[in-house]
């Protein structure tokens, strides 16, 4: 675009913006915060410019406010542009990204993204701080770059999985031995998850077989740790004895089951099945480790497509999210600490909600309670503990996804 043309269309907004000292400070803010994120996100320097200058045309031309500024002065760009001979692929940008400016609390293309936290910079120092949550996030993060993983120098997948298998035979021999406390319970899964994102990076057509039979044995823990989770809401929500009293023989008995079905894995020769197994991933010759590209950019676009009201894409993230997790664990991979902590906290709360979700069934159903029935009070007290676990865990988890989005908005 012809600079002259550029510079008459500065002044021109610049003009009207005078005539009201918010506007004027404001529309120079707006310039000055997108020129410096436009060259951090290696963007274009004249189209940032256009969107600044253009961004509240319909407020400072015609008075409008609300969506309707944003909504008009699209349309009006749009004729500036024109007017001036600029080509229709940037005016679409322009225009685009006019039009979204007020749509913080969502994650649009990178023009739009741009806008939107250049605006919040400038609200920032306008309002002395005093702006919503969203704007917030959006100040805190508008100079920090992607979220991103780094291969650890040096690491040793195959290493770290011989190791790992290691310690779930001691875990699994524990178990059958009849030690599966909650403590053998929860490390018992923990390993088998460390083992599972591990195999996430290897590439092997002898991997399929190895994990359908670790998923068989996380599942066997899981249906014990579920029967202690819910022991322990019941005791924290309120005295309802018979149930917990029913609670704990269900406890027991599922111990013993776990510990006859891990014991015949043992005596069957089913943990020599699986060393086999393992053996034959280790020495295949078709195993390749995966990059750090492949993992990071899976959950990345898990990230993007979640929606707090769409459970399953909060549980498609929640999985992908653990492998990120167990390989930064590990010391396979590293990620920046705050980004890191951030993994942890949304992905613990879907936990939680998942956990929430499994015992309303449980509590509603016969496996557990056999022929006995919650009465009505006793209902509406765990639902009340159960539903304030939910309204917070959904609080915190609005608020990490938003930040997670945030982070890894494309380049």
């Amino acid at each position: 675009m012809d600079s002259h043309k550029l510079e008459q269309l500065r002044n021109s907004v610049e003009k009207l913006a005078s005539e009201d000292e918010f506007e004027k400070m404001h529309f120079m803010d707006v310039e000055r915060n997108i020129l410096h994120l436009s060259e951090i996100r290696h963007l274009d320097n004249n189209t940032a410019k256009l969107i600044a200058w253009l961004h509240d045309i319909a407020r400072i031309k015609y008075g409008y406010r609300g969506k309707k500024h944003a909504k008009e002065g699209k349309k009006e760009a749009r004729e500036i542009l024109a007017k001036l001979g600029v080509d229709e692929k940037t005016i679409g940008i322009v225009a685009r990204a006019i039009g979204n400016h007020r749509k913080k609390d969502r994650i649009d293309d990178e023009y739009s993204e741009l806008i939107k936290d250049a605006d919040c910079l400038s609200h920032n120092t306008e309002f002395n701080g005093a702006i919503d949550e969203v704007e917030k996030a959006r100040c805190r993060l508008a100079e920090k770059g992607e979220c991103r993983l780094i291969s650890c120098a040096g690491c040793d997948p195959l290493g770290i999985l011989n190791e790992k298998w290691g310690e779930l035979e001691t875990l699994l021999e524990r178990t059958a031995s009849g030690g599966a406390d909650a403590e053998t319970v929860h490390e018992t899964r923990i390993c088998i998850r460390n083992i599972r994102a591990i195999l996430k990076i290897m590439k092997s057509g002898n991997i399929k077989l190895f994990e359908d039979d670790l998923k068989a044995i996380f599942k066997k823990y899981s249906d014990l740790r579920e029967c202690h989770v819910l022991r322990q809401q019941v005791k924290k929500a309120c005295k309802i004895k018979w149930l917990e009293e029913r609670l704990e023989s269900v406890h027991d008995r599922m111990i013993s089951e776990l510990a006859e079905d891990i014991k015949s894995l043992v005596k069957l020769n089913g943990i020599e099945e699986l060393r086999r197994k393992i053996s034959k991933i280790q020495n295949g010759q078709d195993l390749s480790i995966v990059g750090v590209g492949a993992v990071m950019n899976d959950y990345s676009d898990a990230v993007r497509l979640s929606e707090m009201d769409d459970v399953e894409s909060l549980h498609r993230m929640r999985i992908k999210g653990k492998t990120v997790k167990y390989l930064v664990e590990l010391g396979l991979f590293e990620m920046d600490e705050e980004c890191f902590k951030l993994v942890n906290s949304m992905h613990g709360e879907i936990g939680r909600l998942h956990d929430i979700d499994v015992n309303r069934a449980f509590i509603n159903g016969s496996a557990y309670l056999g022929g006995n029935k919650l009465s009505k009070e006793e209902m509406k007290c765990l639902e009340s503990h159960f539903k304030k676990m939910e309204d917070n865990a959904n609080l915190i988890i609005e608020k990490d996804l938003f930040d997670m989005k945030l982070r890894l908005r494309k380049p």
